[in-house]
């Protein structure tokens, strides 16, 4: 369950979902867009959105007190804040779940007594196939729509145009929607788990290497010689700039490290069901979670420089900490 959302009990606005606006069409209805979760996914996409003409954006999250969340998120004024998951399936024919992976299944289930025939309820949330399995059978069972989507680069730098890929009996018209309304959203056709596993199997090279990055640096920096390492990485495997993509990955587990890291066990978990032993994928798990909880508190947004998160990764443990350990 999802304890902290309290509902209003208020029915769908409409009962049939279709285009609003077909093509052809010159005039535009006001379209209303729905988000559970004002993170950093959820509060991209929706502030670019409500830029767009005819788009009416509404923003639910549990942790918001009034305007802004506890992460200091600050709704702006062209945003429809909700009260109540209830207030904002009565006002929205199409839902985005945009919140943490481990509360993607307890949201679809919060939702599932909200939505029906009139809404389409997309799921962005970084989780395995066999979970978005799960939410589509949650939000199908009361006759709303469902499509799998994931988010496939840095939503930050990208806005609501992030490329997107989404599948399901419906990813089309979902497509259709909101590409109108300047989203990148790629439609890999009706089989779920084709986004999802998209994106987990890219995960597990692109946090791969971050956790790879976050290892080797952080040792590397009680000798002072990080830059060195990465000087002859980069002679040995010229074209990556690996100074830019450790600043990049490094200041991306300083902000994010949790998250990432739970994004990775999923990862791990889906290898698991695939008959596969997850050495990379859990090992990168760990790295990440341990870099990113040791980071917790130290930089408000992303660090620009890989140097200034080893710093804090490499200081010396407190002698306390280090006793009874073993190799």
């Amino acid at each position: 369950m999802f304890p902290f959302i309290s509902f209003s009990g208020v029915e769908p606005r409409s009962q049939e979902f279709a285009l609003l606006n077909p093509p052809g069409e010159t005039t535009r209805r006001p379209l209303h867009i729905g988000f559970v979760g004002y993170g950093e996914a959820g509060s991209a996409i929706a502030n670019g959105l409500a830029r767009e003409p005819g788009t009416v954006v509404h923003v639910y999250d549990p942790t918001f007190t009034g305007r802004t969340t506890a992460a200091g998120r600050t709704a702006p004024d062209s945003l429809v804040v909700a009260t109540s998951v209830g207030a904002l399936t009565a006002a929205c024919t199409i839902v985005l779940s945009t919140v943490v992976a481990a509360a993607a299944v307890a949201v679809a289930e919060e939702l599932a007594p909200h939505v029906g025939p009139g809404h389409l309820v997309a799921d962005l949330n970084s989780v395995s196939p066999a979970t978005k399995e799960r939410i589509s059978t949650i939000v199908s069972a009361s006759g709303a729509a469902f499509v799998e989507a994931a988010i496939m680069t840095n939503i930050s730098a990208n806005g609501h145009g992030t490329p997107i890929y989404a599948c399901g009996e419906r990813a089309g018209e979902f497509a259709a929607l909101v590409g109108e309304r300047g989203m990148n959203v790629d439609n890999l056709g009706p089989d779920l788990g084709q986004a999802s596993a998209t994106k987990m199997f890219r995960s597990i090279i692109a946090k791969g290497l971050e956790a790879l990055l976050l290892e080797s640096l952080t040792a590397a920096a009680r000798y002072d010689v990080a830059d060195r390492v990465l000087a002859k990485v980069e002679e040995g495997y010229p074209g990556l700039r690996w100074s830019a993509l450790a600043d990049h990955l490094l200041g991306r587990t300083a902000v994010h490290g949790r998250r990432r890291a739970d994004e990775m066990f999923e990862v791990a978990a889906t290898l698991e069901e695939l008959g596969m032993s997850p050495f990379m994928a859990a090992g990168a798990a760990h790295r990440i979670r341990e870099s990113g909880t040791a980071l917790e508190g130290a930089f408000a947004t992303a660090p620009s420089r890989y140097q200034d998160v080893v710093a804090i990764l490499a200081a010396p443990l407190p002698h306390s900490a280090t006793e009874g350990q073993t190799r």
